[in-house]
């Protein structure tokens, strides 16, 4: 009998067989049964810890291997998404000092807080919601325990105000896709009205019903929503709050 088939029944029906225990049916019925429930198997909406310990009690060979390579995914898009959100924080903290704009990433968002109330335009407002929805998820980064829980809560409530304004607008493009790079179940896309994409990982289903689907990718530019949404202020609103 093959071994790769022997292997995948496991190491109780390979003793079996070759001892005489167990018969060639039983052997194949036991690979059959290991190959459909791998088969069947899908990681989708599962942590790191959930396939870890499902790898730990399952006894059928092929399910272990199917884990364990998604395990080895998980691991590097964490290093990945790590290496990141380093960038990501030093950007953010010389930005606190003075953004392209030529003032502090606070003092942009309080100019443009006190814009989008002077004018009242809608436009407006949505490039303050998108600067604040990055702050909050680069924000968050630098925290952990319940108040990184908190501002990620922020930045999703920023995000239902987003989906409820971009339908009101016209030629805004935004949209979910669920081809993600890291641990998350989806990614948010929104663009700028000058092209550029901005994108948030999320994993609330309640929010992703808020965005229709959408079949872009993202443009390979890591860490760089803010820079985006800060060059588009410095190009369009600068003389008006200067």
């Amino acid at each position: 009998m093959n071994i790769s088939i022997l292997n995948a029944a496991g190491p109780e029906m390979m003793y079996g067989y070759l001892t005489g225990k167990y018969s060639k049916k039983m052997v194949m019925e036991t690979f059959g049964k290991n190959k459909q429930e791998a088969d069947r198997f899908s990681a989708y909406g599962y942590r790191h810890g959930e396939l870890a310990h499902l790898l730990e009690e399952t006894q059928n060979p092929l399910l272990k291997e199917k884990l364990q390579g998604e395990l080895r995914k998980i691991s590097r898009r964490n290093q990945k998404s790590r290496a990141q959100n380093k960038i990501s924080l030093e950007k953010l903290e010389a930005f606190k000092k003075k953004t392209c704009c030529g003032f502090g990433l606070r003092d942009v968002i309080k100019r443009m807080r006190k814009l989008s109330r002077k004018t009242n335009d809608p436009e407006v407002k949505l490039i303050l919601l998108l600067l604040e929805c990055e702050y909050a998820n680069l924000s968050a980064k630098q925290h952990g325990g319940a108040l990184r829980g908190k501002i990620y809560e922020r930045k999703d409530k920023l995000l239902y105000k987003l989906a409820d304004l971009l339908k009101q607008q016209e030629g805004w493009r935004f949209g979910k896709n669920y081809a993600v790079g890291k641990n998350a179940a989806m990614v948010i896309y929104i663009y700028l009205p000058d092209g550029e994409q901005l994108s948030w990982h999320i994993n609330s289903l309640s929010l992703a019903k808020q965005y229709p689907n959408i079949s872009d990718q993202w443009d390979g530019q890591p860490c760089s929503s803010l820079t985006k949404i800060l060059t588009y202020i410095k190009n369009t609103y600068i003389n008006d709050y200067s």
